[in-house]
C-alpha cells in the first residue's frame, strides 16, 4: 500500500480534471520526477529525485519535516549524485506544491513546475477545464 505522507486532507483535483494524466518535472531535456494528482492525493513515483540541501522559510517547515519523515523510513536514500535522494517506492502527498517543494528543494508553484509529456504545465491543463 502507498504511503500517505503529510497532514490533513489531500487538496481537492478539480472536477474535470483528468486525474490519469502522468506528469513530470524536468531539468534540461531529463526528467527528475513523475506524479499523477490523483484524489487520494499526489503521487510522487518511485525513481523520482530529491534535491538534498533545501531552502524552505519557517512556513515551508513541514516539507522538510516531510522528507526527514522519507529518509528515517528509508524511503530516500542518496543515489549517483550526491546532492539528490531518489525515492524508493510511490508515496502521496497532500498537493502537487508539496511534491515539487521535495523535489526541487524550494517553495515551488506546482502549476508551473509540473507538466504532461507534451509539456503543457499544470496550470494550463487546470485552466482548459475549469
Amino acid at each position: 500500500m502507498t504511503e500517505f505522507f503529510g497532514s490533513g486532507n489531500p487538496k481537492p483535483v478539480p472536477a474535470n480534471y483528468r486525474r490519469d494524466t502522468p506528469l513530470e518535472i524536468k531539468q534540461g531535456d531529463t526528467v527528475i520526477a513523475s506524479g499523477m494528482w490523483t484524489k487520494s492525493g499526489f503521487l510522487l513515483v518511485a525513481g523520482s529525485l530529491v534535491k538534498v540541501v533545501d531552502i524552505f522559510s519557517k512556513a515551508e517547515a513541514g516539507i522538510s519535516k516531510l522528507k526527514k519523515q522519507m529518509i528515517d523510513k528509508e524511503l530516500l536514500v542518496v543515489k549517483n549524485q550526491p546532492d539528490q535522494y531518489e525515492l524508493q517506492a510511490d508515496v502521496y502527498v497532500s498537493a502537487p506544491n508539496i511534491a515539487a517543494g521535495l523535489v526541487l528543494g524550494l517553495a515551488s508553484d506546482a502549476l508551473f513546475f509540473w507538466h504532461n509529456k507534451d509539456g503543457v504545465k499544470l496550470g494550463d491543463l487546470v485552466k482548459k477545464i475549469l
